[in-house]
């Protein structure tokens, strides 16, 4: 899969950007988490906190998989799926948790987008 546009030709993400938001989606969710445990928080916004530090720590070794050894369109797919996924979820349900919102329309999308990016990972494993 390729970029349209001023990109033309280049990988749609490339390895090394699949590295940066693996790496990036780990620090989230070890932030999210320590501010869940040791912040001055009700247990309903540590809770909703530690749901999203959980999706954004579950999906960074996916993507770091994805551009250590990922190849061809399904893994591009399958890394875009996780990272708007990761995005959609936490962000939304950090959100909340911090007060910055009243509900999580966006959090069953990007839970969806996650579970897609497991599937296109293990068609891409299949495909070989």
């Amino acid at each position: 899969m390729v970029c349209p546009g001023p990109c033309q030709g280049r990988p749609a993400m490339s390895p090394a950007l699949r590295l940066l938001c693996g790496g990036l989606s780990g620090a989230f969710g070890v932030a999210l988490a320590a501010y869940a445990a040791h912040g001055r928080l009700s247990p309903e916004a540590a809770r909703l906190l530690g749901r999203a530090a959980d999706m954004a720590l579950w999906h960074a070794p996916l993507l770091l998989f994805l551009g250590l050894w990922g190849r061809g369109g399904a893994a591009t797919l399958a890394a875009l799926a996780a990272l708007f996924g990761v995005i959609l979820f936490s962000g939304s349900v950090a959100a909340l948790g911090f007060g910055l919102i009243a509900r999580t329309p966006l959090a069953p999308l990007g839970g969806t987008l996650c579970i897609l990016a497991w599937l296109l990972t293990a068609y891409a494993g299949w495909r070989g």
